[in-house]
């Protein structure tokens, strides 16, 4: 099974969420998926659709760089 086999449902959260400037490329045993979003939402929706095959965020086989131009409202 590819990196993008296995990966196929991040990618398809991405593309679903509106990432704009996809870029998905396989290299030397690792998956990077890169983008921007409008929304913190749909940058959690790639991360969460990660989190549905790796509970625990520690594939080493996958590297997400999703940016979202949206600043969250952090306590003061």
């Amino acid at each position: 099974m590819s990196l993008q086999d296995k990966y196929a449902s991040v990618v398809a959260a991405a593309q679903s969420a509106g990432v704009t400037d996809l870029k998905v490329v396989e290299q030397e045993g690792i998956l990077y998926i890169s983008g921007t979003t409008s929304t913190n939402e749909a940058k959690d929706a790639v991360w969460n659709a990660l989190g549905a095959i790796d509970a625990t965020y520690s594939a080493s086989d996958i590297n997400i760089d999703v940016r979202s131009e949206e600043r969250r409202v952090g306590k003061e």
